[in-house]
Parts: structure tokens; sequence; C-alpha cells
């Protein structure tokens, strides 16, 4: 089975793991800040919080942010359920914006009718897929709109928009570490910022487990065991997206036309933290794939709008969701595909349509 995901770990993080457990080091200690410390200069940032997850660094960051109760946030509806739910859990508003197809990420086109339809307070801005959102012109409505930006880059960690690291963007930057990601720590994820004031409140609200009257009794950090991981990850990064745009080449260079690729948009990196095609057909293909041992994905097969704690919204206001809600089909995309893993998919593609 050609696999969806597989994270390029080995000898290194299994060393720097043991090395731990031969010390009795197993909670949060130099490794975690020595983590924070590279993953901070690695983003661009002027400081990291590691924490348990990147749902729960969605949660924070939204927390220790300008936004208060009550505030309505704009939101991707083409996206994970976590990004709906973190809204919801501070109790804001959620606000759903159209996405565009090139990229998968909040139009900006969309953004700009919404805000001027609705008083929003804040913007949770995430990249999909490992390719920056249309940065400058959401930047520019986000400025004049006075939005406090929360930018999740989980998914494209790595990433430059105008040769700018993607975490320098927003107010309060967030990443995932989870085991499907670029750069793992098996689990795991951070809130970056140049506030040193929204670090050290990240840092006391992740561990408050004796409870006091400010802040929530909780326990959601980073051990160093994970920490250790993702130091060993870091120094592999640069060799892991050269694996995955290589691969994804290939892709570009040779699937059929009967399907629609992504495509990289002017003045940004891609660091392919997935490889999206769009098919009508793509539940069938899926199928196809599976019964040929190719493992493929289908990561968001309903908008966050028909969850049943989301707001009510007219559909006809999000057709670019509703055609990737019905139309997108990940591919296997990671460090550790062969060249004859990559050839695999690609010939089974062609004969899907083949046939």
């Amino acid at each position: 089975m050609v696999s969806l995901g597989s994270p390029r770990t080995g000898e290194e993080e299994i060393a720097a793991v043991s090395s731990l457990l031969a010390d009795g080091e197993l909670s949060v200690g130099n490794t975690v800040e020595a983590f924070e410390d590279s993953f901070a200069e690695f983003s661009g940032t002027a400081g990291a919080a590691a924490v348990s997850s990147g749902s729960v660094a969605l949660e924070l960051a939204l927390e220790v942010s300008d936004l208060e109760e009550g505030d309505a946030v704009v939101l991707s509806p083409f996206n994970c359920a976590a990004m709906l739910y973190s809204v919801l859990r501070q109790n804001m508003q959620p606000v759903f914006c159209d996405i565009q197809l090139e990229g998968y990420s909040l139009s900006p086109d969309a953004l700009s009718e919404t805000v001027q339809e609705t008083a929003v307070n804040g913007l949770l801005l995430t990249h999909l897929y490992g390719q920056p959102c249309d940065l400058d012109e959401i930047s520019q409505i986000a400025e004049e709109q006075d939005l406090t930006v929360i930018n999740d880059f989980a998914q494209a960690v790595g990433a430059t928009y105008d040769g700018r690291d993607i975490g320098t963007s927003g107010d309060i930057g967030v990443c995932s570490f989870g085991a499907t990601k670029i750069l793992t720590t098996a689990e795991g994820g951070a809130v970056v910022s140049d506030k040193q004031s929204h670090i050290d409140r990240v840092k006391k609200l992740r561990s408050n487990t004796n409870g006091d009257d400010e802040t929530p009794l909780r326990s959601v950090r980073m051990n160093d065991l994970e920490a250790a991981i993702g130091i060993e990850q870091l120094k592999k990064f640069d060799n892991i997206v050269a694996n995955k745009r290589e691969a994804a080449q290939t892709y570009l260079d040779e699937l059929p036309s009967d399907v629609v690729p992504p495509r990289t948009r002017p003045n940004r990196t891609n660091v392919y933290h997935g490889f999206p095609i769009r098919t009508p057909e793509n539940r069938q293909l899926m199928a196809y794939l599976e019964d040929n041992g190719v493992e493929t994905s289908i990561i968001y097969e309903e908008a966050l709008y028909e969850y049943t704690l989301a707001p009510d919204v007219d559909t006809a206001r999000f057709p670019n969701t509703e055609t990737a809600t019905d139309e997108v089909l990940l591919l296997p995309i990671h460090a550790n595909l062969s060249r004859e893993d990559i050839k695999t998919v690609i010939r089974n593609v062609r004969e899907y349509f083949e046939s």
C-alpha cells in the first residue's frame, strides 16, 4: 500500500528520546525550552510557547489575543473542525467566508464582502496544503478593518510569502506538530508571537495545575520527549520539504488532465503539506485507488457550516467551498515516497480515467 502520509523519523529521534529516558527527563525542562527557542528562530518570530496540540495552541492564541467573548471571528469553512470549535469554546461568534479554488484558502474578494456586510473583530487565517494564502490583499483588509489576526500556519510551516516566513504573519501565530504534519513531535503545537506578553501568558495558561483566581485549572504542556523529536525534525526540515517538492513536481508533470492539480501562486513557496487534486469523481477515484493499493483521503467531506453547532448560512454564498468539499481528493505526498510509489499513484490515476 502506498501510504497517504508518513513522518521522516529515524535514528536521530530515537537517540534523542533514549537519552532523555536514560536521564529520567520525562516532563518539561530544558529540552522544551531549547525547542521553543529553535522553533521561534525557524518561524521568524521573537518567541514561542510549546503546548500539547495544535488545537490547544489555537484556543490559547484566541484567549490571549485582544479578542473578547462575543466578538465575531472570520474563518474559512473548508478546514478542520478545531477551527470552529476553538472559536466557540472562547464564546466567540464564527463568521464564515468563502475560499478561492487555486489554493483553497480565504478569498480576498469574499473577505472584503464579508467585512462590509458583517461587523467582525478578528480573522482566523489558514494556509491549506502547504501554500500561503493571498496575504497582501487579506492583510490590507485586516488592517483597514482593524482586525486581530490569528495566523494558523500548521499546514504551511516553513513556507514563505514575498521572502518572509509565513509564521511572521498576523498578531499571533499557531502551529501543529501532529504525526501527519511536515514537522512532527508526535503530538504537540506552539503559539508564536513577537509580543513577549502573549508568550508569557500562554506559558502561564498551559501549566496552571493548581488553579488560581485568574486562570482555569489545566495542564496542556509539551513534554521533553516530544520536544526532543522536534529538535531533530528541524534539522531535517529542508530535506523533508525537498523530497515533497520533488514528488509534487512529478505529479504536476505526469498526472492526466482529467484532474485539476494544485497551482502555486506567484511570490510564495509551497511546502506541500498535502497534494490536493480536484475531480467530480473524487469518491469513485478514491475507491479505485484503494482497491489498487494507493491510500488517499477526502479530509473535509463537509463544510464547517454544516456542523450542528455552526450558525446557519446560505450555502449559495459559498460556491467554491461547495465545489471543494465535493471534488477535492488528497494524493500521497511525504518524504518517504519512493519514485516507484509516485509512479504507482500516477499510473493508477491514469488507468481510472482510461477505463
